[in-house]
């Protein structure tokens, strides 16, 4: 089984609203209906295969992360700072592996 690279791309992300809030962003990959896509674009359902094998995020601050709603579109990120702590607008780097 080989894994590859699907999507890798810097991703901007708001301020939190406080001290130990979340900050979630949906990350989209992007696609143009009418071009030839790459290789791993099935067009029906969107550029991301079903069943992609992992997200890999890296943020520009300390904080966990975790990635939910998952679909061949995209999925969504949220950061989560440790208690009393309050996350910057900044950018995290997200990679999917399939």
């Amino acid at each position: 089984m080989s894994i590859s690279v699907l999507y890798s791309a810097t991703v901007a992300n708001d301020a939190g609203g406080g001290a130990g809030e979340s900050v979630s962003v949906s990350v989209n990959v992007p696609f143009t209906r009418g071009t030839t896509p790459p290789a791993f674009v099935t067009p029906a359902s969107g550029p991301l295969v079903a069943g992609y094998a992992a997200v890999l995020v890296n943020p520009s601050q300390p904080c966990m992360w975790n990635v939910t709603d998952q679909s061949p579109q995209g999925f969504t990120v949220t950061l989560t700072p440790s208690s009393g702590v309050t996350l910057e607008a900044g950018t995290f780097s997200v990679t999917v592996l399939g």
